[in-house]
């Protein structure tokens, strides 16, 4: 995996929820619709989604790929990939195994939170308030693992802020956030593909990735 790039500030992704005519690549393909976003500091990543599949993938012949799968009809037709019931919800990375599970977020009445188990690891995409979501290496609520956050802004853009080092100001000392593998990343994204960000659901699935430093 490169090095995480060096901002004096914040490490900024952004993507677009519909088509936009600042996007690096977006085209439907038969059946299904692939988007390619440049994140500005992993290689691109390729988002393929149809009506009930998504799957995330750096733009390498020996990448790793993320799927999510909804088994049987859609009940959530407000949410991207129809469901929140895990057991129609068959999830991979390669060929592991790998479990999706949706729960109550707790910022509202009809918020979600959607937990992932693989291997001997949890990772969490969590919602933190209505228009944003925390992607956590760890369960819900440990905020101190924070990858990044998923912004969703009042034009109808996704920003995508990778957590950096902070310095504490009882202590003194720089506290370094968790460094993302290349599967988690891919993780992260093919969650926020398929179940939208904080407690919005996303009724439209056609992604225009953006690549933006802010």
């Amino acid at each position: 995996m490169p090095p995480l790039p060096q901002y004096n500030s914040h490490h900024r992704g952004v993507w677009r929820w519909h088509l936009s005519a600042h996007r690096r690549s977006s085209w439907p393909m038969s059946d299904f619709l692939r988007t390619i976003f440049d994140s500005s500091g992993f290689g691109d990543v390729v988002v393929t989604r149809t009506d009930d599949r998504c799957s995330a993938q750096f733009g390498t012949a020996d990448s790793p790929v993320v799927t999510i799968e909804r088994i049987g009809p859609p009940t959530r037709p407000s949410i991207p990939i129809g469901t929140r019931d895990a057991s129609c919800l068959v999830a991979r990375v390669n060929d592991r195994p790998m479990k999706v599970l949706p729960g109550p977020g707790r910022v509202r009445r009809r918020s979600y939170r959607v937990v992932v188990e693989i291997d001997d690891r949890v990772l969490t995409l969590e919602p933190k308030s209505e228009a944003v979501c925390r992607f956590l290496n760890g369960r819900p609520g440990e905020i101190d693992q924070s990858f990044c956050v998923f912004i969703l802004m009042n034009n109808g853009t996704v920003c995508v802020e990778w957590a950096t080092p902070t310095t504490t100001e009882v202590r003194g000392h720089t506290v370094e956030p968790p460094r993302p593998t290349d599967e988690d990343v891919l993780i992260g994204f093919a969650l926020a593909a398929a179940f939208g960000i904080g407690s919005l659901s996303v009724v439209s699935i056609i992604i225009g990735f953006i690549g933006a430093i802010g």
